[in-house]
This record gives C-alpha cells, sequence and structure tokens, in this order.
C-alpha cells in the first residue's frame, strides 16, 4: 500500500485524518514511486490509499502508468469519490487500473452528510459521479472493477440492507462492507457491535445474491488470523514505513523511512520481528482496535488460502525443486 497523499478534504467521523494530518502535507512524486517500487523486486499487487484522499495528487495517473509498466499484476485504488469528476473518471478508466475501490457511506443525504461532515459535498453528486464511470466502462473495453466500500457505523446501521439496491442502481461490481478500523482508540460511540449484527449480515448476504451483485464482509471475528505483517507493507506519503494500514508510525515505534533506509534491512530488523511476535502473541495494543486481517466468515477460503494452501504449496514446489536431478555433463 502507498500512500500518494496525506492530505484530505474531509473530517469524516470515523476517519483518523484528523489526529494524523500534518501541518505540511505531503505528496509522493512519479520519481520518487518509481524509487519505491523499484525497491521490491516482485509486487503482486499494489494499493493506491492510505489515510489522504489518492487523487489529491496530480501526478497519481503518471504514477499508475509506472507501475502498469512493471507489470504489477493487481493494481487498486481506494477513494472517497469527491473528485471523480468526468475527466478523472476518463482518464482512470484508461489508466489500466484493474480495481477502484469508492467508499460511499450512507444511502440518505442525511446520515451521509453526518458522516461525512462536510457540508459542501453531497450524496446525489457522489451517486452521479459513480454512475457515470460505471456507465462508460460499460460502453468502452475497460477490464476495471468497481466496488463501493461502505464502513458499518451505527449511524448507517438502518440503511445498510437499502444499500444493496443502492449500489446496483449505480452500476458497481459489488460492495465490500467493513467493520471500522481505528488507529487511536475504539470509538466506541460510533462502531458497531459486531455480536449484535450476525442476523443482519445474513440478511444482507441474501439480498446481495438474490440480487446478483458481489458481496464481501471484512470485519472482525474470533477466528480470524492477520497475516498483514508477513505479505503486505504500507509506506506513506513521506517515506515513513508502517507494517499495516492499522499501525502507524506515531503509534509504534517508526520502523524506518523508504528514502533513507534500505527496504530488506527494515524488513529483517529486530522492531519489524517484535512487532510480529506481539502479533503471533495477541499482545500488540494497536491490533485490539483493528479490523482488516480478519473476515467476519471465520476460517474461510482466503484464510485457509493463506495459511495452508500457499505454504505448502510453496514447500511442497522447494521440495521438487531439491529432488530434481542435475542434467548429466557431456560426454
Amino acid at each position: 500500500m502507498i500512500e500518494p497523499a496525506d492530505s484530505c478534504t474531509l473530517k469524516c467521523v470515523m476517519c483518523d485524518v484528523q489526529q494524523q494530518r500534518k501541518s505540511n502535507p505531503h505528496f509522493i512524486t512519479p520519481s520518487q514511486f518509481e524509487f519505491i517500487i523499484g525497491q521490491f523486486p516482485k509486487i503482486r499487487e499494489l494499493i493506491f490509499c492510505g489515510i489522504g484522499e489518492p487523487l489529491l495528487n496530480k501526478d497519481i495517473l503518471s504514477m499508475i502508468g509506472i507501475a502498469k509498466g512493471r507489470e504489477i499484476p493487481f493494481i487498486n485504488l481506494i477513494t472517497n469519490g469527491e473528485l471523480l469528476n468526468t475527466d478523472f473518471s476518463d482518464s482512470l478508466l484508461k489508466s489500466g487500473l484493474d480495481q477502484l475501490h469508492i467508499s460511499i457511506p450512507a444511502t440518505t443525504e442525511a446520515t451521509f452528510q453526518v458522516i461525512r461532515n462536510n457540508p459542501r459535498v453531497s450524496l446525489s453528486k457522489l451517486a452521479e459521479n459513480v454512475k457515470y464511470i460505471t456507465q462508460r466502462k460499460k460502453r468502452g473495453s475497460a477490464k476495471i472493477k468497481i466496488i463501493i466500500n461502505i464502513v458499518m457505523l451505527k449511524y448507517n446501521l438502518s440503511e445498510l440492507k437499502d444499500s444493496i439496491s443502492f449500489c446496483k442502481d449505480l452500476g458497481v461490481d459489488g460492495i465490500c462492507f467493513a467493520q471500522l478500523t481505528t488507529i487511536l482508540g475504539k470509538k466506541e460511540d460510533i462502531n458497531i457491535d459486531r455480536r449484535g449484527t450476525s442476523r443482519l449480515i445474513d440478511e444482507i448476504k441474501k439480498t446481495g445474491k438474490e440480487e446478483g451483485l458481489g458481496v464481501t464482509f471484512l470485519t472482525g471475528n474470533d477466528y480470524g488470523r492477520c497475516y498483514q505483517l508477513w505479505n503486505f507493507i504500507m509506506i506513506h506519503a513521506d517515506g515513513n514505513i508502517s507494517p499495516c494500514n492499522g499501525i502507524m508510525p506515531t503509534e509504534n515505534i517508526n520502523l524506518g523511512n523508504i528514502f533513507k533506509d534500505n527496504i530488506s534491512e527494515i524488513w529483517l530488523s529486530e522492531p519489524y520481528k517484535e512487532l510480529r511476535q506481539k502479533v503471533r502473541e495477541s499482545s500488540l495494543k494497536n491490533c485490539n482496535f483493528c479490523e482488516s486481517g480478519y473476515l467476519i466468515e471465520g476460517k474461510n477460503w482466503r484464510w485457509w488460502k493463506n495459511f495452508y494452501i500457499r505454504p505448502l504449496r510453496n514447500l511442497i514446489a522447494k521440495q521438487l525443486k531439491r529432488a530434481k536431478p542435475s542434467p548429466s555433463p557431456l560426454p
């Protein structure tokens, strides 16, 4: 995950951007971006996201182009959609982006205003922007998937079922519901109680299936397991590194800066190893407030794939490679 900008024009009630906001915002340049991804020999997935809004970076399209040139197999961008005007939408469709996540926190204007906390943005305008890009996609040849992100809050709990038909009308490919991930505390006043929402989640899944709209849930449970500290890294707009999008340098030891330190040394450093051990021991305070590494379905296919299938497959491949006989020397 790379944060193109650490600034945002919104003040959403569930977001920690106000506490994390810097007096002098940073914007990654194309040359810095090229330097960053050049430090990784292989990247399976690249996500443009962070505390800030990616589309505030005027060079975001250039960076997508650079990533495509590196043949990164999956490139994703997460946006609040405020700047998703017609020109930007057309450019994104031509950019080669694989997936676009647009955050829409409500299905009614009143709830939208409470959550977004910015009177100059409206749900109707955002819906209009989303409809434009989905319609242009259908008329063109872009293979991009457009997904709506909905953070589940006490404010929008009564609207979650309605979001299925709302999003289907927008013409998107699916919805991703997420329980609130917090950095600086639990925010119990707005966060849902996941124990009381299991029936609602079942109803949403059923409605999504009936409507033919893909529905996924990223939310905490007692059976999930986080893997982000082993196959994921987050690079902020100022170059500072976080092990995931729930553990920020300001709350834990700063693991390093990609513009100053070697990424291999950071990845294998003692502070990084200590953090991984704390995750194993479930003793890292920040993880108590985070839902991003878990799925409400528990040990589902994704869980088994990451923790059993992939390691087993890699082990078998290594064993076969070792067992393969060396070619006989020519006489």
